[in-house]
């Protein structure tokens, strides 16, 4: 993890001043200290875990063991936990798949599942069913001629497994892999408790295996408020939800 000495110089001066406040305060300041120390880029819609390009290397996939959590909180709200090539890292295309995870009414969330190839429009996952507590597995890769994609996704749970190969006139740039949560524009995120990509894992010139230790963390910001907590281990991308 990377602190900067303008981040060690608050915490310090901070440190300094909560000895003189109330203990209620100082424990809301350092919480919130503890969830901004491990963020290295900060938006209002997205937190993730995210490889950059290393030296004579390109990312050729990524890919994770989802567990589809239970939700609660505001019905209406909605958000999205995926897996992607070059998402959010200053390449014009992408390729990503995952799921999307609402609450529409009280008690009765809705799941589905997609992948896109940007700027192709987003694709539902045909004959995937799925439920709080299913564990699903989502991989999407690309060849060597960088326009030709794979897409893995299995419900382990039910048995039930899609895989589709793309071709596309977008080629990818390769430059980053990473695990994400998203929510839609300046919406709140709906509350998904906790949830992780375990068995997290990239590749580099196709078969080189990356693990998420070390990736940039995203972290989701609105209001003032972060929505979530970003912790990364050798091969898993753990969110937790911290929003209102």
């Amino acid at each position: 993890m990377h602190f900067s000495s303008l981040l060690i110089s608050s915490f310090l001066l901070a440190s300094a001043v909560l000895a003189e406040r109330p203990r209620e305060l100082r424990r809301s300041l350092l919480d919130l200290l503890e969830k901004r120390s491990n963020v290295d880029v900060t938006t209002n819609y997205l937190a993730g875990a995210v490889l950059e390009q290393v030296s004579d290397g390109s990312f050729y996939s990524v890919c994770g063991t989802l567990t589809i959590p239970n939700l609660a909180g505001v019905n209406g709200v909605i958000g999205d936990a995926f897996v992607g090539l070059d998402y959010d890292h200053g390449c014009d295309n992408f390729f990503q798949s995952g799921i999307t995870f609402g609450l529409p009414t009280q008690n009765d969330p809705t799941y589905n599942a997609w992948y896109q190839w940007y700027p192709d429009d987003l694709q539902l996952v045909p004959n995937i069913t799925m439920s709080a507590g299913d564990v699903l597995e989502i991989e999407v890769k690309i060849s060597s001629l960088n326009m030709v994609a794979h897409m893995n996704f299995k419900n382990q749970s039910k048995n039930q497994t899609f895989s589709l190969t793309l071709l596309s006139q977008y080629a990818l740039c390769l430059k980053a892999a990473g695990w994400f949560v998203q929510a839609y524009s300046d919406t709140q995120l709906a509350d998904f408790g906790t949830m992780a990509f375990e068995d997290a894992v990239a590749t580099v010139n196709g078969d080189f295996p990356w693990h998420p230790k070390g990736a940039t963390i995203y972290g989701m910001e609105q209001n003032g408020q972060y929505l979530t907590s970003v912790s990364v281990d050798e091969d898993s991308v753990t969110f937790k939800y911290t929003g209102p």
